[in-house]
């Protein structure tokens, strides 16, 4: 199964044209299951989280090794990882499968 960030666009639409998406990383999760980080998603997430600037692999490793892990009642994973040192004491990266395959 693979997993995406939550929210991912697998293209977007301009007119007539598909203009795909470039994946930026990827990692295994905790359960083995393969999270794909695109390109847009990042962009979105740095807007909003700017604190995030420069730490895609400590957001990638919240993934991969979490502290802990709770799935929601739609079914995204929220994991969550102790920060030392950092803005905040905890760093939760949520994710959600899309439609069961790896766009």
């Amino acid at each position: 199964m693979i997993y995406f960030l939550r929210l991912v666009v697998s293209f977007i639409r301009l007119e007539h044209f598909c203009v795909f998406l470039v994946i930026v990383m990827s990692v295994v999760a905790f359960d083995g299951t393969k999270v794909v980080l695109r390109e847009e998603r990042w962009r979105h997430i740095v807007l909003r989280h700017p604190e995030l600037k420069g730490k895609r692999n400590m957001v990638l490793d919240v993934v991969s090794s979490p502290d802990e892990v709770y799935v929601d009642l739609t079914g995204a994973v929220h994991a969550l990882k102790r920060i030392v040192g950092e803005i905040s004491d905890y760093l939760v990266v949520v994710y959600s499968k899309e439609d069961g395959e790896g766009y």
